[in-house]
């Protein structure tokens, strides 16, 4: 699964988690979601992207209720409670946080 914090624009706060710690380091982030759909949203790197890249994105407003098939769990622990699905990606720098 992949996260995302929100670096600019404006996102309803329900929409995304206000802080999340990564648990892999320690790092703490700020307007933060984890991305899903299906699989192929699950893993942004089937959109090219990697982590520390920028993206721009529009929030899928029909997210389905699903459980993620790559770890088989509903809200798995190194990601954020919060989760969106996202369309029209695109890739705009390697300068952002993706994690």
């Amino acid at each position: 699964m992949s996260a995302i914090e929100i670096l600019s624009g404006p996102i309803d706060p329900s929409k995304v988690s206000a802080s999340w710690t990564d648990p892999d380091n320690d790092s703490v982030y700020e307007q933060v979601f984890k991305v899903s759909g299906s699989d192929i949203n699950c893993n942004l790197a089937a959109y090219g992207l990697g982590k520390g890249d920028t993206l721009q994105f529009e929030l899928n407003p029909n997210p389905p209720d699903m459980t993620c098939m790559t770890c088989n769990d509903v809200n798995p622990p190194s990601v954020p409670p919060i989760y969106n699905a996202i369309r029209n990606v695109k890739k705009l720098s390697v300068t952002g946080t993706l994690h």
